[in-house]
């Protein structure tokens, strides 16, 4: 996420560490197709390509996997972090979270590997869960940003709790602060142009579809009347909306302006 005062990466670094890491997704995508369900690329490389991907940018992929597959996950999907991968994984297989981050270092790039027990996952897309326990390596928030609809910043602290090695941390889906939904990254890493690489099943498509709809039913439940979708939307919600491409930001603007068709809800774009 591009924070507001940072500036883009030149073009032709851009579209340089594009496609180094182009190159990488496709071969972790090869060795992950045996243990996973749906692998997703989220994150500056998904909405950002030749963009916004720069030198530091890491990697972010979404893994969807059932627990009892964790045996079949490759010796480096976190190869790196020792006895932290171990007791994770055991934590994750023994259902006492329901996602996790794993890091690697491909050539000199840094992966990002969030795994997610699939049916939690299943949940979390449809909006059936608040929360799930994540287990990570590090004791901060993943993003220091959460907007509602407005694009107003509404913040609301999550627990963490140090395990023997590691920390356990409540990991929003959404929040709902003083009367305003705040999307978190479960829902944010899925609306801002995920890439699904590949899934086993339509489900999770049907689950980003209900989504869709469920997050944009919330919208015109807090703007009841004619929507101005120039003063609130989902793009509003996004953190880093402000860099996003163009094409983007009208692919987020358009699949609302979709949802509220099938709502029967007005809406205005106010002065363009």
């Amino acid at each position: 996420m591009l924070l507001p005062y940072e500036a883009l990466p030149s073009v032709e670094e851009a579209i340089c560490e594009t496609a180094k890491r182009v190159h990488i997704v496709q071969s972790i995508q090869q060795r992950l197709e045996e243990s996973a369900d749906a692998l997703i690329l989220v994150g500056s490389l998904a909405y950002g390509k030749n963009y916004a991907v720069r030198a530091a940018s890491d990697i972010d992929l979404l893994v969807v996997m059932e627990p009892k597959q964790v045996s079949l996950l490759p010796e480096e999907v976190g190869g790196e972090e020792g006895d932290w991968r171990q007791v994770v994984l055991r934590y994750f297989q023994d259902n006492r979270i329901q996602t996790l981050s794993l890091r690697s270092l491909v050539e000199r790039v840094k992966v990002e590997y969030h795994l997610w027990n699939k049916e939690y996952q299943y949940q979390a897309t449809r909006l059936e869960t608040t929360r799930v326990l994540r287990g990570t390596m590090s004791s901060k928030s993943t993003s220091g940003i959460h907007l509602d609809f407005s694009g107003q910043q509404r913040d609301v602290e999550r627990w963490t709790k140090p395990l023997p090695i590691g920390y356990l941390q409540e990991y929003p889906v959404f929040r709902v602060v003083e009367k305003h939904f705040v999307p978190y990254e479960p829902l944010v890493n899925l609306i801002m142009a995920p890439e699904i690489l590949f899934a086993k099943d339509q489900q999770l498509e049907h689950n980003i579809d209900w989504m869709w709809t469920e997050v944009v039913k919330r919208l015109v439940q807090e703007n009841p009347g004619a929507l101005d979708l120039s003063k609130t939307s989902v793009l509003k919600s996004q953190p880093g909306h402000w860099a996003l491409p163009k094409e983007v930001r009208e692919s987020i603007q358009d699949r609302t302006k979709f949802e509220l068709s099938k709502l029967g809800a007005l809406y205005t774009e106010g002065h363009k």
